[in-house]
């Protein structure tokens, strides 16, 4: 038995294989050479082998901690971009497998036609190109970007009619008014209409307060740059649409460490926008669309609710 997974290095991420040896011990083979990491019996050096003996066996903890076959935690050495062993100082424990989330909502039929009636809505969006930058200097360069629901701005201006309900927010106002209400052309209503059902289905609370939705078109040349969204007060779903490889979406901790990357296309992913993340754009080709459901204020709401420090798809 064995599965896919992503084992944090440093600073960065390996794709391994969790190949299960017993009922407690498993093999970590690296995809790229094939090669098992194993733990000297020394209980000092950690490396890359190519035969698997008991050296090579770990038992993943319940906070996806590696321990050793002789019990033993690992710490990473950034001068030499190597882990050493650290007896069994969990403290000091670096050396994490990052476990695939189960997709599940995502794989209903219904929740898939949903998907691809909005991304044959927005493969007929016509809007000019956001931004036309060379020296990028800013966040985002998108083929084009818009949003629909609650949004937020100054008091009083712009439909903010309502004042923000959380102290910190003072200022700030909230159009409320429902998007059904709204003059829109027909194709943003019926857009808006299959966002809404899809999020009802994934998430029925979030669903029942007030949300922003976030439309966005990109292909090569576009990029998002690595940012926080620091007006959210939620966690955010976030899903990848169209015919398109490469471009995960890499999320960072609260230490500006990388988490991991995350393939969310025909996914949706429960990710928290407070917490730093980009586009990786390096081999990205084809046409991406892009759909966020967050929140700038909802209602029921006095206070923030807490950083979602790991993303899951749903």
């Amino acid at each position: 038995m064995s599965y896919s997974a992503m084992l944090k290095w440093g600073n960065k991420t390996i794709d391994v294989e969790i190949e299960r040896c017993d009922n407690l011990y498993v093999y970590v083979k690296r995809k790229e050479d094939k090669m098992y990491l194993s733990a000297h019996e020394d209980m000092k050096h950690i490396f890359w082998t190519d035969e698997p003996s008991d050296w090579e066996t770990w038992e993943i903890t319940e906070d996806n901690h590696l321990y050793s076959w002789h019990y033993t935690y690992a710490f990473y050495d950034e001068t030499n971009d190597n882990h050493w062993q650290c007896g069994s100082h969990k403290e000091y424990s670096t050396l994490q497998v990052i476990k695939p989330p189960t997709s599940k909502i995502t794989d209903t039929p219904y929740v898939q036609s949903l998907m691809n009636e909005i991304e044959s809505m927005l493969a007929n969006v016509k809007l000019n190109k956001q931004y036309r930058d060379k020296t990028k200097k800013i966040r985002f360069n998108l083929n084009w970007s818009f949003m629909l629901g609650n949004t937020t701005g100054a008091l009083g201006g712009g439909g903010m009619q309502t004042p923000h309900n959380m102290p910190h927010k003072k200022g700030k106002g909230v159009c409320v008014s429902k998007v059904e209400d709204r003059k829109l052309p027909k194709w943003k209503q019926a857009l808006w209409a299959v966002s809404k059902e899809l999020i009802s289905i994934i998430d029925k609370d979030f669903s029942e307060g007030e949300y922003v939705v976030n439309y966005a078109k990109m292909t090569p040349g576009t990029y998002v740059k690595k940012h926080v969204d620091a007006e959210d007060i939620s966690f955010q779903y976030a899903m990848a649409l169209g015919d398109f490889k490469g471009a995960p979406l890499r999320c960072y901790d609260s230490n500006d460490q990388i988490i991991g990357d995350f393939y969310n296309r025909n996914k949706v992913l429960k990710v928290d926008g407070r917490l730093p993340h980009e586009v990786i754009m390096d081999d990205f080709q084809g046409t991406r669309y892009v759909v966020i459901w967050f929140k700038l204020y909802d209602y029921r709401k006095l206070v923030e609710d807490p950083i979602l420090t790991t993303p899951c798809y749903v």
